[in-house]
């Protein structure tokens, strides 16, 4: 399993997944899945964003490497290089072709260092050259070739390089040498250098973009693990770029990729016994170039609603959202846990019974989760029925079920953007129409209007800052999300390496 597709899931889902990473056995396997959905996931990088890309995948610099070339010099064997340095690198600008872009990187710090060998008479003597340039500049045309390992960024033709003012001089004294050196050593050794920059170029800029990317590609099977073994269950996930001829294309706009998914689950005991209702939709819609460079992103993903739905109710249906009394540390470091006193059983009629000092909630899905984009508002619609939230405490030394409460929740949710690796949405709104109330404890159940209160400001706590945005991806370097925009049929992050 790649570190990447572990980290992932740990920020996935559009639902409370409360159980950490620990609590999931993550296996990859051959695909199962029959049928994906058509550009469930959209990415747009800007042609800015290339250059980005190019740079993640080059973290440390310009690496300036060249094998030694002979010389030829009157009486004596000479070589020059090898060259090993690496230069940092000062800005890269892109601009954008038909079906390439034109990556122009500018080095900072404009001296080279070439070593020079001179074998005279059974004596090696080796000389340092150093260059000294204004600018130095590679210009390189990007494009997308198909290998092996999958489609890469190569280079079209020969990388151009610009060397303004080039000065040559001897950094150590090698008595003797200079004489012996021909009138265009100095062209020889720009030549070299220049040759070396567009050699390393062309080496440096080959990568992947779906690795730099970080999207996961290929079948996920995550099985929920638990003390219980009613909440054990799997969800599948399959994606793969799609079959299309443009489904990965370099454009005017940028690179643009479309990847198909799917969804599926091996219900747990602890589910409702249905299936994955999939909504009806066309997949994620393209992206808007210039929202992508107006927002100054690198690059923006939409996900498709129907993919978020397939998702959340996936992982509803692996027993993930069943939670509750996993944890048995002290209530001192047990989250778990509340002061009893903090949930005003009074409101629910229970406060007569003689609990102790802490208690316990645990909620479980009567149903799947109906996900609904709500553009107007720039908020996702969550609808759930058949919530059931339970309370236990210890009553005479014994742990015991208080009441049981069964209600419908109506959540709306609005993007937390800024934040690195991941978008979250609070919760803005949430209403509750309570079904029934079980308890032993209560001779005449409460008022309706009671209830709905204390079940809106229960679900409130256990909800808040647990809803998160399924990014399908774990970049090669950390991203921030820096807006996030709620469309018909999709949701979008824009997206920006730190």
């Amino acid at each position: 399993m790649k570190l990447r597709r572990l980290l992932w899931f740990c920020i996935l889902a559009l639902l409370p997944l409360t159980s950490g990473c620990d609590e999931t056995r993550i296996r990859t396997g051959a695909s199962a899945l029959t049928t994906l959905e058509d550009d469930a996931i959209r990415v747009l990088v800007s042609s800015d964003g290339i250059g980005r890309l190019a740079a993640v995948a080059n973290p440390e610099g310009f690496a300036l490497s060249a094998a030694s070339i002979d010389l030829e010099l009157d009486g004596a064997e000479a070589s020059l290089g090898p060259l090993d340095q690496v230069l940092a690198v000062a800005s890269r600008r892109s601009a954008p072709g038909t079906s390439s872009v034109s990556l122009t990187t500018r080095l900072n710090g404009s001296t080279v260092f070439v070593p020079l060998r001179v074998h005279v008479a059974g004596e090696t003597r080796i000389c340092r050259w150093r260059l000294d340039t204004t600018r130095i500049e590679t210009t390189a045309d990007l494009v997308l070739v198909d290998t092996d390992a999958g489609p890469q960024f190569g280079v079209g033709g020969t990388p151009m390089v610009t060397l303004d003012n080039p000065v040559s001089r001897a950094i150590d004294a090698c008595t003797g040498v200079a004489d012996l050196l021909p009138e265009n050593f100095d062209a020889l050794l720009v030549a070299y250098v220049r040759t070396a920059i567009s050699t390393s170029a062309a080496a440096s800029l080959p990568s992947s973009p779906l690795d730099i990317l970080g999207l996961l590609l290929g079948n996920l099977q995550l099985t929920h693990r638990s003390t219980f073994s009613n909440r054990t269950g799997t969800l599948i996930i399959e994606s793969d770029v799609s079959r299309r001829t443009d489904a990965l294309a370099i454009t005017p706009d940028g690179l643009s990729i479309a990847i198909d998914a799917a969804a599926e689950a091996n219900r747990a005991r602890c589910a409702p016994p249905s299936a994955i209702e999939i909504p009806p939709g066309g997949g994620a819609r393209a992206l808007d170039p210039d929202a992508v460079r107006r927002l100054g992103a690198d690059f923006g993903v939409a996900v498709s609603r129907s993919w978020l739905a397939r998702v959340a109710q996936g992982a509803t249906l692996a027993g993930y959202t069943c939670i509750g009394l996993e944890d048995a540390r002290h209530p001192q470091v047990n989250a778990e846990v509340i002061p009893t006193s903090d949930l005003l059983l009074e409101e629910l009629g229970l406060d007569q019974i003689p609990t102790g000092a802490h208690a316990t909630l645990t909620l479980a899905p009567g149903s799947l989760p109906q996900v609904d984009l709500q553009p107007d508002s720039a908020t996702i619609r969550v609808q759930w029925a058949n919530l059931q939230v339970e309370i236990y405490a210890d009553v005479f030394g014994a742990r015991t079920r208080l009441a049981r409460i069964v209600a419908d929740a109506d959540i709306r949710l609005g993007p937390t953007p800024q934040v690195v690796g991941m978008t979250k949405f609070e919760i803005e709104a949430i209403e509750v129409a309570t079904d029934r109330i079980d308890s032993d404890f209560l001779a005449v159940d409460p008022e309706v209007e009671d209830i709905d209160r204390w079940m809106r400001r229960t679900l409130l706590s256990m909800l808040q800052d647990r809803f998160e945005f399924p990014l399908p991806f774990n970049p090669a370097a950390p991203v921030r999300v820096i807006s996030v925009q709620v469309r018909a049929d999709d949701v979008v992050a824009f997206i920006r390496f730190d």
